[in-house]
């Protein structure tokens, strides 16, 4: 399985620190302590739902990593100085007191070992009743230093497009009229894992006929007919980052005169925004140069969701493509690319995307799937 560096947790931490005065550092976000140690939970497992605490030393940088005992196996290539499992459930007696307030004992007893002045935490995603003082939060400064994907972050994001790109290709050369939503689900799911080697967490929208009206949603029975589009988007979890792309494909293989008109606008609307793509730009002049042309096209009324958003451990993430926004790109983006346009009563909805690293002087594409819809 792929993992984050230690180089690149150890420059990240040490970048953490530049920018926080506190003494003692606990993270509990599950995205942010992967972000920092590589440690990695797959949400397909009985106890990922545990909390699991980061402690640093501002002072000497040693790291701490406090996590209950059936998460051990995760631990293996975690890049800190130093990993206590506390037990919950040994699955030979039964569990004591629930599993968020054993952690939150676990932890209390940890810091009453450490003498500790102020403290850094994600004061979002720690447990009510942590014994700690002179609390400040760093959830904004984790956030914003996100944005910057460092080259083993860019490694892994890479692998979850390849990934999604194989069930893609697999769900392109088997859609026909007659399979459901679920059938097509199914499909897209065999495909990444097989390309993996494990199961992943599936998410997308498969949304065929007149529910691709609305712009998508989960898989359902809802049984294709020829003459459908089906909005395809796929954005699983792959060892804790995301790809997040999307085809609208034509099920019988053929489009009506409208359906044509909306692959045109769709593609010029991609287009459009890739040309906006470049450090400096500001996040809501990438939204409207794609509003632009779909209006150009005539189904600017259709398209009322973002344009694209930023990538990587979660998604949507800053930086947003939306009319409003004044968050301006920067070199270490990954974000992705996204005009839909959907209206039920003039009866069609189709949405494409890709994905993209901004460079210093513009931008790598990072997905490679087919956009036409046939």
């Amino acid at each position: 399985m792929l993992k984050l560096t230690a180089d690149g947790c150890r420059i990240r931490r040490e970048r953490l620190l530049e920018q926080v005065s506190s003494d003692l550092l606990i993270i509990s976000n599950p995205r942010h302590v992967q972000y920092l140690t590589g440690f990695f939970v797959t949400p397909l497992v009985l106890a990922h739902h545990a909390p699991v605490f980061l402690l640093i030393d501002t002072k000497t940088g040693k790291t701490t990593l406090l996590f209950q005992n059936m998460l051990g196996g995760f631990a293996e290539d975690t890049h800190v100085d130093e990993m206590i499992p506390y037990n919950w459930y040994t699955a030979t007696t039964r569990a004591g007191m629930p599993i968020y307030p054993k952690a939150l004992h676990e932890l209390n007893q940890h810091l009453e070992k450490l003498t500790f002045g102020s403290t850094g935490i994600e004061i979002g995603s720690l447990p009510y009743g942590a014994k700690v003082r002179d609390v400040s939060d760093i959830t904004t400064v984790l956030l914003e230093m996100r944005r910057h994907k460092d080259p083993d972050e860019i490694d892994l994001i890479r692998s979850a497009i390849r990934a999604i790109e194989a069930g893609h290709k697999a769900v392109r050369k088997s859609i026909r009229p007659g399979l459901t939503e679920v059938d097509v689900y199914n499909t897209m799911m065999s495909a990444i894992a097989s390309h993996v080697g494990h199961p992943v967490v599936p998410m997308g929208d498969f949304a065929g006929g007149i529910r691709a009206f609305q712009g998508g949603g989960p898989a359902t029975d809802n049984v294709l007919e020829a003459g459908d589009l089906m909005i395809i988007d796929i954005f699983p979890i792959v060892n804790g980052y995301k790809g997040d792309f999307t085809t609208t494909l034509a099920v019988s293989g053929e489009l009506t005169e409208q359906q044509e008109k909306l692959q045109t606008a769709l593609l010029d609307g991609i287009a459009a925004g890739e040309a906006m793509l470049k450090p400096g730009v500001r996040a809501r002049a990438v939204h409207g140069a794609i509003q632009d042309e779909l209006r150009i096209n005539g189904f600017a009324e259709g398209f009322g969701h973002h344009a694209g958003h930023g990538l990587g451990l979660s998604h949507p993430e800053a930086p947003y493509f939306v009319p409003h926004s004044d968050e301006i790109l920067r070199e270490g983006d990954v974000v992705t690319l996204e005009p839909g346009s959907y209206d039920a009563e003039a009866g069609y909805g189709a949405r494409i995307e890709h994905n993209y690293l901004i460079t210093e002087y513009g931008y790598e594409q990072l997905s490679h799937h087919l956009l036409p819809f046939v």
